[in-house]
């Protein structure tokens, strides 16, 4: 499940649940804008109790349209989680 949420400044959260038992890895999701974004919250992160599927660093956004978005993201799915991505500052 692949949503997302403006917020007063209008800059969208990505937020992706899964769940399932399964990782998926390279996972595509469509995205509005074009830039870097980072992980801001994992579920699954150790720090939890989780298995520690994070997605660390920049995550640059390509021009492939995905999910009726101009620009898209490859990430790592953990099982039976939730993440929030956000666009970096430019």
């Amino acid at each position: 499940l692949v949503f997302m949420r403006k917020g007063i400044q209008q800059e969208p959260l990505i937020v992706v649940s899964n769940f399932t038992p399964i990782v998926y890895h390279q996972y595509r999701i469509g995205i509005p804008l074009e830039g870097g974004y980072q992980e801001v919250w994992n579920s699954d992160n150790e720090v939890f109790g989780g298995s520690g599927v994070l997605n660390g660093g920049d995550i640059l956004a390509q021009p492939i349209s995905w999910h009726e978005q101009p620009y898209s993201i490859s990430i790592s799915i953990p099982p039976l989680s939730c993440c929030v991505f956000k666009r970096k500052e430019t």
